[in-house]
């Protein structure tokens, strides 16, 4: 009796005012640093959206969480019809990580205090959680869920809406990190190239690093064939850059290559480095922008890891001939006395 009675409430507060009208427009920023954009990335796309109000302290939530995380998968990982989304109501993006590790979130979740998650709550007048909606791509709630906890009662309830089962197909680091003895430095993450760059502070001993990391659709990782376990396995930095392999739940593959290299040397060429043409067919050249470096020991490896060319900077400007190399990525490695840095390098 009080759960329907809470319904009816909730029907009264929320219902009317968006039964007839397009919903509230919002942009938040999930605990990775993507944007969301209800209207222009998904909506206006043709895009269902799948809104999970929770609260990192709500028990209740806890248990719906790997219920609804189960469903996001049935449909595709965001790379269907719907797309879903967890906004959190009043806590931080640490709060809101440990929430997604605990109880298996793999959907992109929006904080309250950081990623704008309690405006959300407002425009919405969620009063209380767990609350979960389906919004059509004409802004419409079309479903609404206060007290259900089946996977068939939500996935029926999209296959009534004309939604088809799919397999995930995504093969992108969502977030990632590296472990040392003293510090946990986050990675930047280009999705277009695949690449993750880590710079740790001087000193750092690349040779045994372990990663922290999340990546979509429940993938499997390995390195050279070793499956990796976030926050236990540990992997050699110190020469070249690691290469991931992403698998994911359709079976499709995807390398990310993730080097790590210490500070000094390594911010200096980040902020300064330039590399043009990139890609490139016979030559490029590397310039360090009137920085005047000298002696600084580059390698260009092939994907296999094998060393394919080997030289020295003489100067500020110096232009590199690969016009004798295959076809195919190549990653160009700075070697110095404190410090190593990573490039990746398309030949066509």
């Amino acid at each position: 009796m009080n759960k329907l009675i809470s319904f009816l409430i909730l029907l009264i507060f929320i219902l009317p005012g968006f039964s007839q009208k397009a919903v509230p427009d919002f942009t938040v920023s999930d605990i990775y640093g993507h944007t969301h954009k209800l209207y222009s990335d998904y909506l206006n796309q043709n895009k269902y959206v799948f809104i999970d109000f929770f609260s990192v302290g709500c028990q209740s939530c806890s248990e719906l969480s790997p219920v609804l995380d189960t469903v996001y998968r049935n449909f595709g990982c965001n790379y269907g019809d719907v797309v879903f989304l967890g906004i959190d109501g009043y806590y931080d993006n640490e709060h809101v990580f440990g929430f997604t590790q605990d109880y298996s979130m793999t959907f992109p979740a929006v904080s309250g205090n950081e990623g704008g998650g309690n405006q959300v709550f407002t425009d919405y007048n969620i009063n209380y959680t767990p609350y979960k909606i389906l919004i059509d791509p004409a802004g419409k709630i079309v479903a609404d869920y206060p007290f259900e906890y089946t996977v068939k009662y939500y996935r029926d309830t999209l296959l009534n809406e004309g939604l088809k089962l799919q397999t995930c197909s995504g093969n992108n680091f969502l977030f990632y990190s590296l472990l040392s003895e003293n510090d946990s430095i986050v990675g930047e993450i280009n999705e277009t190239d695949k690449t993750i760059d880590i710079f740790m502070p001087a000193g750092t001993d690349l040779s045994h690093l372990t990663a922290s990391f999340v990546a979509e659709s429940n993938s499997v990782i390995k390195v050279n064939n070793i499956e990796q376990i976030s926050g236990e396995t540990s992997n050699d930095f110190s020469q070249d850059a690691v290469i991931y392999e992403i698998t994911s739940e359709d079976g499709n593959t995807e390398n990310w290559t993730v080097s790590a290299s210490t500070s000094s040397i390594s911010d200096i060429l980040k902020n300064k480095i330039k590399i043009y043409p990139n890609p490139v067919t016979s030559f490029f050249f590397i310039d360090f922008n009137t920085q005047n470096f000298i002696n600084i020991r580059a390698e260009l490896v092939n994907m296999n890891g094998q060393k394919m060319k080997s030289f020295k900077l003489l100067n500020s400007n110096s232009q590199i001939n690969i016009s004798e190399l295959p076809a195919g990525i190549y990653f160009l490695e700075f070697n110095a006395k404190d410090g190593y840095f990573f490039k990746k390098i398309i030949k066509y």
